[in-house]
């Protein structure tokens, strides 16, 4: 669900805000052969149409539309299912948009392929362009898949079509599967993330994040901190950070370093990478420096320090700065641990 803790078997979940633009992303409200509330359906082609539909969710928590086709096509057709009726989405032209949904082959024989299609209107509804998909190929296990495409200039709605494309297959063709589409979203940006169930209008997620107030455990003299993450997406991205956003102990780059950043520092603890765990560490002692580390590299070193915070912030947001991925573990030490520490604590 939207703006909760959301902990899994690779840690905390952060990311930052996103708006899923499909108002009923769930696909509630599916009966008998009538398609999801507010989606549209293209059928009939070939004389095949839905012999059944309905709505539910599955084990994952992911909302539904399942629906079967039965029959023999009488003529080369396609079958168009439209997750939002009306003109369509509205879009900004120049931006970047992902589309991520579920797919699920329940019963039957698939023999086709299923890709997506974003048709681009202008302000009078005519099409500007079109940008596709992959060819994607259901099987019998969920699969989640995203298509990311750029909003060309002057297109103000969006159209999307999960088209059944392989109906344009020879006639006399005995046709009887059941699919089921899930968790469908729409959101700005060149990734996907999370799903944010809509059911009737769009819903915005906001930007995740973890205070902890400072103490007594602090010690404002000496100190370390440790974080383990995986990250999938973001920018410059703090993994840690002080009430005051721009002093971070442990930030993962936009370039895959770790990096310590503050109003006079800016100091590459080494490589770290997407979409796998990072271990990193940084150090601090009043009158020596900071010390500082990622996956058990060189300890490089600087004799500035960072501002003493009152608050220390997991996932923290700088700007346009966000962080998107998990956070395994975080740590912090009243005591600032010798070079040889730093490196075996952030050993794989």
């Amino acid at each position: 669900a939207a703006n909760t803790p959301r902990i899994t078997d690779k840690g905390l979940l952060i990311e930052g805000q996103r708006t899923n633009l499909i108002p009923n992303g769930e696909g509630a409200g599916a009966s008998g052969t009538s398609s999801p509330s507010g989606w549209v359906v293209d059928q009939g082609f070939g004389g095949l149409y839905f012999t059944s539909a309905s709505s539910g969710t599955d084990a994952q928590g992911y909302g539904y539309f399942q629906y079967r086709i039965a029959g023999t096509t009488v003529f080369t057709n396609r079958l168009l299912i439209r997750p939002h009726g009306g003109s369509g989405r509205p879009v900004t032209s120049g931006q970047v948009y992902t589309l991520s949904y579920g797919i699920e082959r329940v019963a039957g024989s698939y023999p086709y392929t299923f890709q997506i299609n974003f048709a681009w209107l202008d302000a009078g509804g005519n099409t500007i362009s079109s940008s596709y998909g992959a060819f994607r190929t259901p099987s019998g296990t969920k699969v989640r898949y995203s298509e990311t495409a750029t909003a060309p200039a002057g297109a103000v709605n969006v159209r999307i079509w999960l088209d059944h494309t392989g109906y344009n297959g020879p006639t006399g063709t005995p046709v009887d599967f059941t699919l089921r589409v899930s968790g469908v979203q729409l959101e700005e940006g060149a990734f996907a993330s999370s799903y944010i169930p809509t059911t009737s209008g769009v819903v915005t997620r906001d930007r995740d994040v973890v205070d902890i107030s400072t103490g007594s455990w602090f010690n404002p003299n000496a100190g370390t901190y440790y974080a383990a993450w995986n990250k999938f997406g973001g920018n410059n991205s703090r993994i840690l950070s002080f009430n005051v956003t721009v002093n971070t102990p442990i930030t993962h780059s936009v370039s895959n370093r770790m990096q310590i950043f503050g109003s006079t520092i800016n100091l590459d603890g080494g490589p770290v990478f997407p979409n796998v765990l990072n271990k990193g560490a940084s150090s601090y002692a009043t009158g020596i420096g900071i010390a500082a580390t990622s996956n058990a590299g060189p300890v490089v070193t600087t004799t500035d320090l960072l501002p003493t915070p009152t608050i220390l912030r997991i996932g923290p947001v700088q700007g346009t700065n966000e962080y998107y991925g998990w956070i395994q573990d975080v740590r912090y030490y009243g005591a600032a641990k010798t070079n040889a520490e730093l490196q075996a604590l952030t050993a794989p």
